[in-house]
């Protein structure tokens, strides 16, 4: 069988030396070791899947685990360590939470045994046949990425396109990179309103304000969203999930069938092929959508941090150069302090003092500084704490 990749990833025909995969061997296990230590929501289940990780790395019994990292390894070059061990455990979990055979998922799996026997049905053939769980697995190491399922996150982004409508104009243009499955432009293209979000302040006008934001119908003259993967699906986005979001409970529930509901909603969303790390070339597709003209506004939503260090001021750039009035980005990052027109992203995004920020960039005017807006408590965005910068535009519009 012929793998058919159908996705964009800057360098990624390049072939590794030796050399170059044993370093990103080293890195991959390094990565291990610092979700392990810090992982996703404190999850015990991440956490044990990571020691069995490392584990069945160096057992000489289960030649298949190592082999299946090392074909990972030399299918995606460029992509970062930590994002590669994100990527491998959401692979695994995507097998067991579609199979019959694995129905106590998550609530059996906070041991390490427990991984390490999944690891080797999964991974293991029977004799004289290939097991297509491990061909799946293998397929999915070489063609995907993680994918958001938190429509929630675009709260910012409506946040921040309220709190510059004097520049975004009344019926602005937007183009999202890295959309995932385009949940949140959907909500925000139906108007739908971002409910959950606690407003961190003890300011009743300034809980008011943000909130009349979050509410505010905005008509869109259009909405793109693009994804270096081609496609993606509901199933894959669940598997995308932190363990204990995939518990059968009521709240869970209700979250899977929202965004069912929301997936079903394509007026206001178009998916296009793009990818932010190859620079001009990447975003042909996406321009030639708006006839050559930039977007009023644009934005990208947790996906920076996963671009490799050397090519994300190449996509930042790209990023900015999509936008006429607005770039908003929200992720686990911060201002540089040497350039604060330069953004610094987090190498590990579970690790304590990663902090999950609003931030934006005004083009119009001569300051091309990046603005923190605000701080979400999590990437969840239960809470979002405001700043003051994000006071001071509502003063300006006279609000």
């Amino acid at each position: 069988m012929t793998r058919e990749h159908n996705f964009g990833l800057a360098g990624f025909e390049r072939q590794l030396s030796d050399h170059e995969l044993t370093r990103d061997l080293a890195a991959f296990e390094q990565a291990v070791v610092d979700i392990r230590e810090f992982p996703p929501g404190n999850s015990k289940v991440v956490e044990a899947c990571m020691e069995a990780t490392l584990q069945d790395l160096h057992n000489e019994s289960f030649p298949e685990f190592n082999q299946t990292v090392l074909t990972f390894l030399r299918d995606r070059p460029d992509m970062s360590a930590h994002l590669k061990v994100q990527l491998f455990w959401r692979v695994f979990q995507h097998s067991l939470i579609k199979s019959s055979d694995n129905i106590n998922y998550p609530a059996d799996y906070a041991k390490v045994m427990t991984w390490q026997k999944a690891f080797r049905s999964i991974l293991e053939d029977a004799p004289n046949a290939i097991n297509p769980d491990g061909w799946e697995v293998q397929e999915l190491l070489a063609t995907h990425t993680v994918q958001t399922n938190e429509p929630r996150r675009y709260s910012g982004v409506k946040i921040a396109i309220d709190a510059y409508s004097d520049i975004t104009g009344q019926e602005p243009s937007y183009v999202d990179a890295g959309c995932s499955a385009g949940l949140g432009q959907i909500q925000i293209g139906e108007n739908i309103p971002f409910r959950g979000v606690n407003i961190d302040t003890r300011k009743r006008e300034v809980r008011h304000r943000v909130r009349s934001g979050l509410n505010k119908q905005i008509s869109f003259s259009k909405i793109v969203g693009f994804d270096m993967i081609s496609g993606t699906s509901i199933e894959w986005v669940d598997a995308c999930s932190n363990p204990k979001e995939l518990a059968d409970t009521a709240r869970n529930r209700d979250r899977r069938k929202y965004r069912e509901h929301l997936g079903t909603h394509r007026k206001y969303y178009k998916r296009l092929h793009g990818d932010l790390s190859e620079g001009d070339p990447g975003i042909k597709a996406v321009m030639d959508e708006n006839n050559g003209q930039k977007y009023d506004v644009a934005s990208a939503l947790t996906m920076l941090y996963e671009i490799p260090v050397d090519l994300q001021t190449k996509a930042t750039k790209t990023l900015e150069y999509l936008s006429k009035c607005l770039v908003v980005v929200v992720d686990f990052a911060e201002i540089s302090h040497e350039d604060p027109t330069q953004l610094i992203t987090a190498k590990n995004i579970y690790a304590p003092g990663s902090r999950y920020r609003l931030l934006a960039k005004e083009l119009t005017g001569d300051n091309l500084n990046w603005q923190h807006l605000g701080t979400f408590d999590n990437g969840r965005c239960t809470s979002f704490k405001p700043e003051k910068i994000l006071l001071k535009r509502y003063v300006d519009l006279g609000l």
